[in-house]
């Protein structure tokens, strides 16, 4: 798709971070659920299409691929403003 053909966003994206375990999956769905905009779980999505390279053992984690990622939610962002 090139630049002239993109769909104007009418809507933001929100982003919302914060360390484990302290409420960003509520906050993310409550601020979803008041405003009409779509909760996307970036943990979610990272896990359901194997958005990494591999684990890294020492801090018992997943290695993100970043580029993977990047497409993926660059698809989800096309979408939402073709909702809207």
């Amino acid at each position: 798709m090139s630049d002239t053909d993109e769909i104007e966003r009418k809507r933001p994206n929100i982003l919302v971070t914060g360390t484990p375990g302290t409420g960003k999956t509520v906050t993310a769905s409550l601020i979803a659920e008041k405003s009409g905009l779509r909760h996307v779980n970036v943990g979610e999505l990272i896990q359901q299409h194997k958005c990494y390279e591999g684990h890294d053992s020492t801090l018992d984690t997943h290695i993100l691929d970043e580029e993977k990622l990047l497409d993926l939610m660059e698809t989800i962002f096309q979408e939402c403003a073709e909702e809207n």
